[in-house]
């Protein structure tokens, strides 16, 4: 990502800060309007799921300028995300519902540059999400056999 998307990322991130709670529950609303087939994944009171999600959002956050670091984090959620049932087909309500969430909540603050920006980290993510979903042994570190 460029820098100047980072810091769209992060400058709208920060916006949030003050109701991350209301951030969580329109993307959950927006979510499960667009695929109630996804409800029943989730618990009844999403109030600690909320958490998780704005929780992991900051993590993403703050690591954005460490490509490296997102695609391993991102191949090991959706390697976990298939244990909960998760699909590919779930990607693509996720990603609107998490635009469609950010939107209502940054209302003005809501840019062509700030969509564009949450575009291409939920496109990065989705892609190394379903990749590691579809690879369920992470490689590990190269044996080194000894033989000469």
């Amino acid at each position: 990502m460029s820098p100047e998307a980072i810091e769209h990322v992060r400058s709208s991130f920060a916006r949030l800060q003050d109701d991350l709670g209301g951030t969580a529950a329109l993307f959950y609303r927006h979510l499960f309007e667009l695929a109630p087939q996804a409800r029943p994944l989730f618990p009844v009171d999403m109030q600690v799921q909320g958490d998780k999600l704005m929780s992991m959002l900051a993590t993403i956050v703050a690591a954005l300028d460490r490509p490296d670091d997102l695609e391993a984090l991102f191949a090991d959620m959706g390697r976990r995300h298939v244990g909960y049932g998760a699909r590919e087909e779930h990607y693509d309500a996720v990603g609107a519902a998490l635009l469609r969430s950010l939107d209502e909540a940054l209302g003005p603050d809501w840019s062509p540059e700030v969509e564009e920006a949450w575009s291409q980290v939920y496109g990065e993510m989705a892609e190394a999400m379903i990749g590691g979903a579809a690879n369920p042994d992470p490689p590990g570190p190269a044996a080194t056999s000894g033989a000469a």
